[in-house]
């Protein structure tokens, strides 16, 4: 485990990543930066067992985009993987279209992201089974508290 933490601690903390991390997150969240969380979301996957204990046995389809078509990111689980993308992906089981990046920034690195309410605000729409958004958030959730770990 000592080398897993190792890996993701430095992946993690690497000075280019974390910068360009750091710039979408101040300039409110866009695609790419999805594509980056998702990038990590899915390394962290590979390396850490307990990240992936709690979704190792899920199939799941996702995309991710904008209202205004801007951007669209791809994230597929499925046979203990996790793969992304910077498309929109065939047959998803969920589609998660943010109204502008405050939303995208709101789901994505809010603490307790309130799914209920950004659905209610109109700041996401979902289409597909909303059970899947909840099971996103939390491997979001889980993600943060690894990362807070490690940097």
């Amino acid at each position: 485990m000592k080398v897993v933490n190792s890996i993701v601690n430095r992946d993690l903390t690497n000075r280019k990543e974390r910068d360009e991390l750091m710039r979408h997150v101040e300039s409110g969240i866009t695609g790419d930066g999805l594509f980056l969380i998702l990038r990590v979301m899915s390394m962290v996957f590979s390396l850490n067992r307990n990240f992936n204990k709690n979704i190792r046995n899920f199939d799941g389809r996702y995309i991710f985009n904008s209202s205004d078509g801007s951007f669209a990111v791809s994230l597929v689980l499925g046979n203990s993987k996790m793969s992304v993308y910077k498309k929109k992906i065939e047959n998803p089981d969920v589609t998660i279209t943010f109204k502008n990046a405050k939303a995208l920034k709101n789901l994505a690195l809010s603490p307790k992201p309130d799914i209920f309410q950004s659905v209610i605000n109109q700041d996401i729409s979902v289409n597909g089974n909303l059970n899947y958004l909840y099971r996103f958030a939390s491997m979001l959730n889980e993600l943060q508290l690894i990362v807070k770990r490690k940097i």
